[in-house]
């Protein structure tokens, strides 16, 4: 992969300040309104959890890998056997405080969410189905019409196979990102039931080809698109920001990366919502994040700094576009319940995912239940935001940097989180 360059941009900030809504918390810690499930977060079957990416990271800039990892210790007991391991939609709805599906009335049934990916996974809307009816959602299917796609492609010359795995994945070579599609479409009906998906294929994982099917969904009616990928920030990647400038006021919420500290396109890119990752720490219903280890962040090197994105006042302060704006949690240790029926030595299809392929699809289903996705560009809403909208991170860590801030969860905003967690829709 080529090398990134990353860490600090040298200079004064032009003076920014902190804005006022971000308010000190002991990283994130609250009450839950409803305890998470039994199985919700299951202790490890060893010493060390064992997790595998779902796809490699490429060779090269101009292809993109998805952001999505399975945990492999995560087995259903014979104590739960009705029950999967990993959150639920209810758990997820507890967490970042938004009305539980039951709840929600028809929030968000204007809304078309669309998911952009590799190839045509054929067993995509049957493991929809199976995870909405474990969990009791509205049946989504292209029948019905909540279910639809802007192509049927055939996957040609992908050089992402995904990763060595003691799990037999997919058959076909496009096998990270067939996972990478039911993760997505089912934690986008675990946050917005109500919600339309559109589902996107790109002919290959080239970063060309995924950001025109990002504008294909714009264009197709999708009212906000969620990008679970990313490729390593280069000098090409401006040719390509077209895609993600708000097209027919579609916002773009991309996922920043599973890979540490570093850079990636498109989360990089100024118009973008860029998510970042937690991980959970759970004593009955009380709760903390702090920012996983594998979430990625960074200073840009080739997008300036958005007007309304705020960044810590000190001397050496990225001025460039920080990455990322919010995060929601992505540990795979403390992941979320997805049914994937082509993994092989799983619990009948259900795996525990996570990744920031997890935290960016639970973001894009918030945005989609405020049933206003068209405010402003790209995640300048966030930085307006009431200070009861986010729960600020301090403590986690992706790697070394300098300054701090930009790899480490200090106080106020910092790279791994950005602002914080949501808490509630008031900051969408």
């Amino acid at each position: 992969m080529l090398a990134l360059a990353l860490g600090g941009c040298g200079g004064s900030n032009g003076g920014s300040t902190l804005p006022q809504h971000i308010a000190a918390t002991s990283s994130a810690q609250r009450t839950l309104r409803t305890p998470l499930g039994p199985t919700s977060i299951q202790p490890a079957t060893s010493n060390a959890k064992s997790q595998v990416p779902l796809c490699v990271k490429p060779a090269d800039s101009a292809h993109a890998g998805c952001f999505a990892t399975l945990r492999t210790d995560s087995v259903i007991t014979a104590k739960f056997p009705d029950a999967v391991n990993g959150l639920t939609p209810n758990d997820i709805s507890s967490l970042y405080a938004y009305p539980a599906p039951g709840a929600q009335g028809s929030a968000g049934s204007a809304q078309t969410v669309a998911i952009v990916v590799v190839g045509d996974y054929a067993l995509a809307e049957s493991d929809l189905g199976v995870y909405r009816s474990f969990f009791r959602l509205p049946p989504c299917t292209t029948a019905n019409g909540c279910l639809l796609k802007t192509a049927n492609v055939t996957p040609t010359n992908i050089t992402d196979t995904g990763g060595a795995t003691s799990i037999a994945a997919h058959a076909a070579t496009a096998a990270g990102w067939a996972a990478e599609t039911d993760a997505d479409i089912e934690i986008i009906s675990a946050v917005c039931p109500n919600c339309k998906i559109m589902i996107s294929e790109a002919p290959t994982n080239s970063i060309g080809d995924l950001s025109y099917a990002v504008s294909n969904a714009a264009y197709a009616g999708a009212t906000i698109v969620n990008a679970s990928f990313g490729a390593a920030e280069s000098s090409i990647d401006s040719s390509f920001g077209w895609a993600y400038d708000n097209i027919n006021n579609v916002k773009v919420v991309a996922a920043a990366g599973d890979w540490g500290y570093g850079v990636y396109f498109p989360a990089s890119y100024r118009n973008t919502i860029a998510v970042g990752g937690t991980s959970l720490s759970i004593n009955g219903s009380t709760v903390s994040e702090r920012a996983w280890s594998g979430t990625s962040s960074g200073c840009s090197t080739y997008f300036p700094t958005p007007s309304w994105q705020h960044v810590p006042a000190v001397s050496n302060a990225c001025q460039q576009r920080n990455d990322v704006d919010v995060a929601a949690v992505a540990d795979p240790n403390t992941g979320v319940a997805v049914y994937d029926s082509s993994l092989s030595g799983t619990s009948g299809g259900w795996a525990t995912f996570g990744g920031t392929s997890i935290a960016a699809p639970i973001i894009t289903g918030m945005y989609a239940l405020t049933g206003d996705t068209v405010r402003n560009a790209g995640a300048q809403t966030l930085y307006t935001a009431s200070s009861r909208s986010f729960l600020q991170v301090t403590s986690g860590s992706d790697g070394i940097c300098n300054p701090q801030y930009l790899c480490t969860a200090v106080p106020g905003y910092n790279g791994p989180t950005g602002l914080g967690i949501p808490q509630g829709l008031g900051g969408f």
